[in-house]
């Protein structure tokens, strides 16, 4: 366990950065020089985002609606970020790459910018998803006839025996540093805890117990 992070800054570790990290290294198998869109800078769009960086993707596009989240991106190594608040995203994505992307990740669940997604593919792109929502449209002649993928992701499809300990040997060398998404709060502050994650002021907030001094 890495000391400067502690037993704490751990926790995270096994879902939505597992995830993440998951998606792009095991499930997608992103490859160098590759295009990749992310949808939603969360604990796992951002995770991604580092993931992209470690394989060598050239073309790194984060999509969401709150600026600090899109700040974080680009200094995690995001070539492009689109704010959703003030753009259309299918005319961003056509303005950004009008060829389609070879990936797409989608963290958020909305039927919406699922379906936005699968039309942002290139020929013979692939899209992950990784959250829970309803359904959405198919439009199964794009993806018969570009060659599309559409695919479901469960916790990246990790070992995590295999895949944390990369994590974190990546986080000693600097170029992992999920630390960054963490805050930790007093466990008496959970609320305070929820209304930062929903305002988006925080990524990744965890909680701590009064006698958390070996944490």
């Amino acid at each position: 366990m890495p000391k400067e992070i502690g037993l704490a800054g751990l926790a995270p570790l096994g879902c939505g950065i597992l995830t993440g990290a998951g998606a792009i290294l095991n499930a997608l198998k992103v490859t160098a020089g590759a295009s990749v869109a992310i949808i939603g800078a969360g604990a796992v769009g951002l995770s991604a985002v580092m993931a992209c960086v470690l394989v060598g993707a050239t073309s790194i596009v984060v999509v969401d609606r709150i600026t600090d989240r899109l700040m974080l991106a680009a200094e995690f190594g995001a070539t492009g970020t689109i704010d959703t608040s003030s753009v259309a995203l299918e005319e961003a994505f056509d303005a950004v790459k009008a060829s389609g992307f070879d990936y797409v990740l989608d963290t958020s669940g909305v039927p919406f910018l699922i379906e936005t997604a699968i039309r942002a593919l290139a020929i013979r792109g692939k899209l992950g998803l990784v959250a829970p929502g309803p359904d959405f449209t198919m439009p199964v002649m794009s993806l018969i006839g570009g060659g599309r993928e559409v695919r479901g992701i469960i916790e990246g499809d990790a070992d995590p025996a295999e895949l944390l300990p990369r994590l974190l040997a990546w986080h000693r060398e600097g170029i992992f540093p999920f630390d960054r998404m963490i805050r930790f709060y007093p466990f008496d502050k959970i609320n305070e805890a929820i209304a930062d994650a929903v305002a988006g002021t925080v990524i990744k907030p965890v909680l701590r117990f009064d006698d958390y001094s070996a944490l």
